[in-house]
């Protein structure tokens, strides 16, 4: 990553097959279980704040790891400079960025942990945008579900009550003075407002 040209440029390092794995693992164990929370970690949770350790120390380590296992793990991996860094929503904590340095002429300072602050800035609020998106598609899906229900709930009384009085005007002929009989007529009628009585209560409904 370059912000100036190449001698701003950030330096990277693919990491070995072996420690891919043994990260997995970290990962899985100290970052993804809750049970198995670092203390640096429990510590940014509390607090809220990022943890810069230019140098970690045998006796630092100690302190930040929750069980032995974890200090073995940190010196598989060859941790020499570590921060950690909560992605904050608001005031809630959604995560944490870990950046450790494997090498030990790079040493992490004020500088590097305003530049991971600010990723974890930028993170937070995609993650909130694409949060966001996703609760707009889904409201408008709802809203789409809804409409096409409330379209066909409303169309079946229309349709039934546009049918009987289709069939009654067909039956009504002034010119030959014929007409339904009574009896029909009312039976007509009697389905004609049910429909319209359902037309109403959906119409509340809505």
């Amino acid at each position: 990553i370059s912000t100036d040209g190449a001698k701003d440029a950030i330096e990277y390092a693919v990491i070995s097959d072996s420690d891919v794995n043994l990260l997995q693992d970290f990962v899985e164990k100290y970052v993804r279980s809750e049970s198995g929370e670092s203390k640096i970690r429990a510590k940014v949770l509390q607090t809220q704040r990022s943890q810069l350790i230019p140098i970690v120390t045998e006796d630092m380590l100690r302190s930040i790891a929750r069980d032995d296992v974890q200090v073995k793990m940190f010196h598989a991996l060859r941790v020499r400079s570590l921060i950690v860094v909560p992605l904050m929503l608001r005031e809630d904590n959604i995560g944490f960025i870990y950046m450790a340095s494997q090498r030990s002429e790079k040493v992490y300072g004020p500088a590097d942990l305003a530049l991971i602050e600010e990723l974890a800035r930028r993170a937070s609020s995609a993650i909130d945008n694409a949060r966001l998106y996703h609760e707009a598609q889904a409201a408008i899906a709802t809203r789409d579900e809804f409409l096409s229900i409330a379209s066909h709930e409303l169309k079946t009384p229309i349709t039934s009550l546009k049918l009987q009085l289709q069939m009654t005007r067909k039956n009504v002929k002034p010119e030959l003075q014929i007409a339904p009989s009574a009896e029909k007529l009312a039976k007509v009628l009697d389905i004609s407002t049910s429909q319209v009585d359902r037309l109403v209560v959906l119409i509340d409904d809505l």
